[in-house]
């Protein structure tokens, strides 16, 4: 009886062993056509939007000549499944789909609508096919570093939308939402930036370009770690009514006031040795992100504070000077400590969730 992946994986990493390539092929296989009669059996198929998928399964030509026909072929339900669990297995990894079932509790179909919005909003395909252009032009060590993060900003923005937008995962206007909002922020990431998140977008950069990367995807690549917040930028727009990019300063310049993005990087390494731990893991970084949005969205509505980012990122510091030391403080003893615990980043989560709080408060 053929095993789940996940159950594959786990086994031969307790024994420390990796798969062979026939082993992985097989894996592959058997993870695409089960993800392919899920899709194909569920309500996912009927999409107005996701019915389009059926058009990159037919030459262009019989697109154009043939709409009607193309549209109502007998197999259209199969077609879309197949194509849809095709391009997650090649671009996510057999374990993308069950990692987010297991970590969000949602259906296969959700899944894929998720990684549909976060694939176009973020223009995953067009990126790849740029860096698998690079082919015999940059090593091929340098391409597989920029698709995984690429696969990273998408694996996280399903996350996401699957958390915050579970009941209204509507394609076509969550596209509508995003794209706009998340190009905006893309073209002026660098200019966003400041601290460590500067630094790191930076050095990143240039390493690429030395390694003749082109500047626009180096651009890109270097910002996926960061442009993953774009979601919630976006959605911290929605709440105060201010401009994008003032959204995008206030987010980017709370988070290097408070080292948040230090924070966040050590959550993404941390080791869980439990299932338990991990959907802990999950759970920290999302807190995390929706922390940091409550807190741009009480500093954006301060009243009778200057226009000027900084000098109201001042007056706000100055207000809850108390509960940032004791976060400042926390974070000191984070860095010093050789052997965190997870409980250790849940109190400190608590520390901030206290700081939004009283932000919100103190905004209204």
């Amino acid at each position: 009886e053929f095993l789940p992946e996940n159950h594959v994986l786990a086994e031969r990493q307790q024994a420390g062993q990796s798969l062979t390539r026939p082993e992985l092929s097989v894996l592959i296989s058997y993870t695409k056509a089960e993800l392919k009669e899920e899709l194909s059996a569920s309500w996912l198929t009927e999409d107005a939007f996701v019915k389009q998928e059926l058009l990159e399964a037919f030459p262009s030509q019989l697109n154009v000549r043939f709409p009607e026909a193309v549209a109502d072929h007998q197999l259209r339900n199969e077609i879309i499944a197949t194509q849809l669990a095709n391009a997650m297995v090649n671009h996510m990894g057999i374990t993308f789909v069950e990692r987010l079932r297991q970590s969000t509790g949602s259906t296969s179909a959700a899944v894929a609508l998720a990684y549909i919005i976060a694939r176009d909003a973020f223009r995953l395909e067009h990126w790849w096919e740029q860096i698998e252009s690079l082919d015999y032009k940059v090593s091929s060590e340098t391409q597989m570093r920029m698709m995984s993060e690429l696969m990273r900003l998408i694996r996280r923005a399903c996350r996401w939308l699957l958390r915050n937008r579970r009941s209204e995962l509507n394609v076509a206007a969550n596209m509508d939402k995003f794209a706009k909002g998340i190009q905006e922020i893309s073209s002026n990431l660098s200019n966003y930036l400041t601290g460590d998140p500067k630094e790191d977008w930076d050095n990143t950069y240039n390493q690429l370009t030395e390694e003749g990367v082109p500047k626009d995807i180096a651009e890109t690549v270097a910002g996926a770690g960061h442009l993953y917040s774009a979601l919630g930028i976006i959605e911290a727009q929605d709440m105060s009514g201010s401009a994008i990019s003032r959204v995008a300063n206030v987010y980017y310049a709370l988070g290097d006031r408070l080292d948040l993005s230090w924070f966040g990087q050590q959550l993404n390494v941390l080791k869980p040795t439990t299932h338990w731990q991990a959907l802990a893991r999950e759970a920290f970084r999302e807190d995390l992100d929706w922390q940091q949005r409550a807190l741009t969205v009480g500093v954006l509505r301060m009243k009778n504070a200057p226009e000027d980012v900084e000098k109201r990122l001042d007056i706000w510091v100055d207000y809850h000077r108390d509960l940032i030391d004791r976060w400042t403080d926390m974070l000191s003893e984070l860095k010093t400590t050789t052997d965190t615990e997870f409980s250790m980043y849940s109190v400190a989560l608590r520390e901030l969730l206290d700081l939004a709080q009283s932000t919100a408060h103190h905004a209204e």
